[in-house]
């Protein structure tokens, strides 16, 4: 049995503000599609359905050997006021170096 959970939040943003900071975190499984989905946005690639799209967010030479993520990636996306993504930056840390 699988269950979903979802959790969407409306906000209005302030005219004020220059921008807006939206975290996303994506859980699952071992080899659910997680890192291959990240690839994917923030390369704006699609897979070549062998995993392509995730290789740019390995860190470690392991993670290339086996083809699955052992440390946490921050990624980011910018978009312009019309929604088009402007500026993509990518930060790999190992979990303690992850910490604010």
């Amino acid at each position: 049995k699988c269950t979903t959970f979802k959790k969407y939040y409306i906000l209005k943003i302030p005219k004020n503000y220059g921008f807006l900071d939206l975290r996303v975190a994506v859980l699952g499984n071992v080899d659910s599609g997680k890192s291959t989905l990240l690839g994917v946005l923030t390369q704006g690639e699609l897979d070549n359905g062998r995993g392509r799209a995730r290789l740019n967010l390995f860190r470690h030479l392991h993670e290339i050997q086996t083809g699955r993520t052992s440390s946490i990636s921050f990624e980011i996306l910018g978009f312009n006021s019309k929604g088009e993504v402007r500026q993509i930056f990518n930060q790999n840390c190992d979990m303690a170096e992850c910490d604010d």
